[in-house]
């Protein structure tokens, strides 16, 4: 077997997000399956209704999840057991809404949820709409950081490097995402006017998008 050495390749970027991600979700609960059905679809109609308003399309609503659960109620019988009654039903509805990051956009959507009978809540995320020209840059820099290791080693031991003799790499999903993080609890259907008016005005800086990357890569050495 011929010489050789192994040398991990590691690469980060630092890239200021130009995407908004709101994750919206409806909660309710009826008396019956029908009922909690019903429920779901007429507010998730509504909230793409008022997207639309915005300049949305119903396609810019991408559904992420769905369900309906029984909920159970507990109580003792007459002989002081424990069972579980059937209750109702349980909702739960939640999409995505992805866009060209835009300050003024941003209010108005956050208004619009705000104004809403459903009463959702949401959060923000940040990201870049190109994830895989980031992820492909990544592992060019991480194989170029490995040679110049490996060549740095080699020269260091009075060795020459030689032919790439085995690459290696795990793939993972590489989060693109900013670590700012925007969360809102259920908006109140009676919220006043001003503060309406603060979520349509708010203003938010995400933090840059830190992303790393990988690669273990063989050497003959001459």
């Amino acid at each position: 077997m011929g010489r050789k050495i192994t040398v991990n390749g590691t690469a980060s970027i630092s890239l200021a997000p130009d995407t908004t991600v709101l994750d919206v979700t409806i909660n309710g609960e009826e008396k019956t399956y029908q009922k909690a059905l019903e429920k779901s679809s007429d507010s998730v109609e509504a909230l793409v209704e008022a997207f639309k308003k915005i300049g949305f399309s119903g396609e810019d609503l991408k559904t992420s999840s769905f369900r309906i659960d029984p909920h159970y109620e507990g109580y003792q019988d007459e002989k002081g057991r424990w069972v579980n009654k059937l209750d109702g039903y349980e909702f739960h509805h939640s999409f995505t809404v992805q866009f060209k990051s835009d300050v003024g956009l941003l209010g108005k959507c956050l208004a619009a949820l705000a104004e809403s009978s459903a009463r959702p809540q949401f959060s923000i995320r940040y990201t870049v709409a190109d994830q895989s020209k980031v992820k492909d840059q990544l592992l060019k820099l991480a194989v170029k950081n490995s040679r110049k290791k490996a060549e740095l080693l080699c020269k260091a031991a009075g060795v020459k490097l030689g032919e790439i003799d085995d690459i290696s790499y795990s793939f993972r999903g590489v989060p693109v995402y900013s670590f700012t993080e925007e969360a809102m609890p259920a908006m109140d259907m009676a919220m006043g006017a001003s503060a309406k008016m603060a979520a349509r005005n708010m203003s938010i800086t995400p933090q840059d998008i830190e992303v790393s990357d990988t690669v273990t890569i063989s050497w003959e050495i001459e």
